[in-house]
């Protein structure tokens, strides 16, 4: 096996098993097994944590897949990983008994690790497996998954059907799709970026050949066929027509902004290309270990015909009008009885024919999406299977794609419901009536499916009814903003439409507008004059009578501070614990993984990849700037207090890290309507999507107001400007002003001006940031809280608005 720092061992492993199941070649198997032996003590020994009271098993992912360049879990426990070892220990049982060997040691463990992967990743609200939980520190799941974790997992026959199709979800919401155009190019494909993590380092974001096809597979291998192949299409018109090599398999390919095209005939590529090909859209899966022949096509279905000619196999489907024809000629090494799995094309059968004989069948009532009858014939070197449908087409679900919080969901079915599952809780008072499933929409906000067990003629299937939970109404700040004005849309996420007055409050003044917001629809844009107005974030609310009130903070940094508005710094003299330049200086050694783990270097900067890369800030700028201006620094007429001269200490640093503290407190007095924050620090792609940390301002009376520290809406790395798109990299929110350190410069950015223009800032930026207070309410306390792990929250200057 391999001696690089790659364990491409765990990937040798899984071809070897699938190479098993193809061929059932028991005396290559015999061979081998005290290398397989080996390899999963080895997994045990380095990579298994154990997690909760039970102690269950997860498996770090350790450069085990092609996207593990600079990818780290610092000791966690990672879900394609433990797919894999999951998997692994499944068929290592499987063999073992074939082999006369011991299989207890295996068996238990897949046990151990399947429960320990639902326990411990699965996020039953929202129905997908998050990317890892974390060893250290508060031990989050990370929820934003990567490609590689929903098709390995899938690929590994983790998750059940109704798991799996959950999952797919994820990939269809939470993962850009970008579509295929061009040149005499059809419409409706597209291809995909492996992640939407930022900042934008190699491996972790990128247009991948390979990776797109393994999801295409898995959306075979989840009984989404309608979502496969328009990836599948879209990823070969992507590499082999539009690239610069035709009929090129590549790696990265043109849409990758970063990398574009590159690599002849990927190796990667060429093999997750063929088992989407021939696995999924054909679906042609053996098991010789079994004797068995499972047969899945999942073509479109518009399709009529297609056939494969493959050393192993011949294979053609044929259809007129509602007679359906498949062929199957054998050539493996072995004879193996033959399970054929189709989706039904009406619901009734009229008869099925295996070599002109008659035969039974049976539906496969876990199938999920799509109804599915199996038919099982005897080996033979050929088989012929006709199926004659009739009756009615499978009914599809009526249901409107969005759910106001608390509005009344009624999904028709179309076909009568003899049970349903709603394993993301997205309903309260949930019934079934004759083919109709009624609830409230009660499921945490975001994409949610509820599951009906139907019955049409012979089938019996689940049936996902698929909607979006939003709040009734809300507030969509405009994507381009002024600095004379404020400006949103009142989105209406309800069946009934609004025309009339509404009130509106924002920056004191109270006003009555007229609004028109039709069903579903967004309102025209509102447009709020900047008097009164602070820059930043600005507390809007929208009064529809009758109880129908939404707010929302709309941030708009066009906006300069009023003259004459009243502004105290905090002394944060005696927080200060470190400077600013300091940050990739020191040594952050603990707390660190005890195991064998690829983690940040010591610096806190960089990645396993780049273990010796740093980078130096240089804050003489800000310095100079503060300096030059009573030790002010002024963003949009708000003045930001910080230490001139050489050596002062001008930051106070959080982190999980023991260098310094995981949060910090300092005491406030009096009334604000507003904190403006001045702050520092580091992220890195690990935890993109997440909150890095957080700032609570705790008033007298213990309720508090909290900012979340978020990457990358707000949380921005000190070294660089997060590059955003429309698609991989997309991040539409508003943009923090920067103030670069080396100059003083301020920056204020708007995202649509600023797409496309991310880079390294040399000597770093500070992010300015902002927290509407409650200005009835005496203020006690300001903290700064580390949450993530291998990051430093760093805070250099308070300003309240009086």
């Amino acid at each position: 096996m391999t001696k690089s720092h790659y364990d491409m061992n765990l990937v040798g492993v899984d071809a070897f098993f699938r190479h098993l199941r193809w061929t059932g070649d028991l005396d290559f198997a015999r061979r081998m097994w005290p290398t397989i032996e080996r390899h999963l003590a080895w997994e045990r020994r380095l990579f298994r944590r154990e997690f909760g009271p039970d102690k269950l098993p997860l498996y770090e992912a350790y450069c085990c897949i092609w996207a593990s360049d600079d990818l780290a879990y610092n000791g966690g426990g990672g879900t394609h990983s433990s797919a894999y070892n999951l998997y692994h220990n499944q068929l290592a049982a499987r063999l073992a008994q074939l082999l006369g060997k011991d299989s207890s040691l295996y068996e238990r463990e897949a046990e151990l690790i399947a429960k320990g992967m639902r326990q411990q990743l699965w996020l039953p609200d929202r129905g997908w497996f998050g990317e890892w939980k974390d060893l250290l520190g508060g031990q989050f799941v990370h929820p934003n998954a990567a490609a590689w974790t929903f098709y390995h997992t899938v690929d590994s026959e983790v998750p059940t059907p109704v798991e799996a199709w959950q999952m797919s979800r994820f990939v269809d919401t939470q993962i850009a799709r970008i579509p295929v155009r061009g040149a005499n190019v059809p419409e409706g494909n597209f291809t995909m970026p492996t992640s939407s993590w930022m900042p934008y380092t190699w491996s972790l974001n990128n247009v991948v050949l390979a990776e797109t096809m393994h999801s295409a597979l898995a959306y075979w291998q989840a009984g989404r066929r309608e979502a496969a192949m328009p990836l599948f299409k879209g990823a070969l018109l992507d590499s082999m027509f539009l690239g610069l090599c035709p009929g090129n398999v590549g790696m990265t390919t043109f849409y990758d902004c970063n990398r574009r095209e590159s690599q002849r005939d990927f190796g990667d590529g060429v093999g997750s290309l063929s088992r989407a090909l021939v696995e999924g859209l054909f679906g042609v899966q053996p098991d010789a270990l079994s004797g068995e022949l499972k047969l899945r096509p999942g073509f479109p279905a518009s399709w009529n015909q297609a056939s494969i000619k493959h050393p192993d196999f011949e294979f053609t489907f044929q259809r007129t009008d509602t007679r359906e024809t498949y062929s199957i000629q054998s050539r493996f090494r072995q004879p193996l009885r033959l399970r054929l799995q189709v989706p039904a094309l009406r619901t009734e059968i009229g008869s099925v024919t295996v070599n002109g004989l008659p035969v039974p069948w049976q539906v496969l009532e876990d199938s999920v999406g799509t109804p599915r009858i199996e038919i099982n014939a005897a080996a033979a070197a050929s088989n012929q299977i006709v199926i004659e449908w009739k009756g009615d087409a499978p009914a599809l679900v009526k249901v409107a794609p969005i759910a106001a919080q608390g509005s009344r969901v009624v999904a028709d079915c179309g076909a009568r419901i003899l049970n349903s599952r709603d394993p993301q809780g997205a309903l309260s008072e949930a019934g079934v009536d004759g083919t109709s499933i009624r609830g409230l929409a009660a499921g945490t906000p975001g994409h949610r499916t509820v599951f009906a067990q139907v019955e049409q003629g012979s089938l019996r299937w689940w049936q996902p009814v698929a909607f979006e939970i939003r709040a009734a109404w809300e507030l969509i700040p405009s994507v381009k903003q002024d600095s004379a004005q404020l400006r949103f849309r009142v989105r209406n996420n309800t069946a009934g439409s609004f025309d009339g007055k509404a009130q509106m409050t924002a920056g004191g003044q109270r006003v009555e507008i007229e609004l028109n917001a039709p069903a579903f629809s967004d309102s025209a844009e509102v447009a709020v004059t900047a008097t009164g107005l602070r820059p930043g974030s600005n507390p809007v609310i929208v009064d529809l009578g009758r109880g129908s009130v939404v707010s929302n903070q709309i941030v708009n940094w066009q906006i300069q501070s009023a003259p004459g508005a009243r502004f105290d710094a905090v002394d944060l003299t005696g927080n200060f614990n470190d400077r600013v330049t300091q940050i990739f200086r020191n040594e952050y050694l603990e707390p660190r993984s005890p195991f064998c783990s690829l983690a940040l270097p010591k610096q806190g900067f960089g990645s396993w990849c780049h273990p010796t890369d740093t980078f130096e800030v240089d804050d003489s700028g800000l310095r100079a700037a503060a300096a030059a201006n009573e030790s002010r620094l002024t963003v949009q007429g708000v003045p930001f207090h910080t230490p001139t001269g050489a050596n002062p200490k001008n930051i106070l640093f959080t982190s999980q890290w023991q260098n310094y503290p995981a949060h910090a407190s300092v005491p406030l007095n009096g009334r604000a309507s507003h904190a403006y924050l001045l702050m520092a620090g580091s992220s890195n792609p690990m935890q993109s999507r997440f909150d890095n940390g957080e700032v609570t301002v705790t008033y007298t009376d213990g309720t508090t107001a909290r900012l979340a520290l978020h990457n990358p809406i707000n949380w921005w790395p000190i070294d660089q400007d997060y590059f955003i798109d429309d698609f991989a990299f997309r991040r539409p929110e508003a943009i923090p002003p920067r103030v670069d350190l080396k100059t003083g410069k301020v920056r204020v950015l708007e995202v649509a001006e600023f797409k496309g223009k991310g880079r390294s800032v040399p000597g770093g930026a500070a992010t300015v940031l902002d927290l509407p207070l409650d200005a009835t309410r005496e203020l006690k306390s300001l903290t700064v809280r580390a949450i993530a792990n291998e990051v430093v929250i760093g805070l250099m200057s308070v300003t309240l608005a009086r």
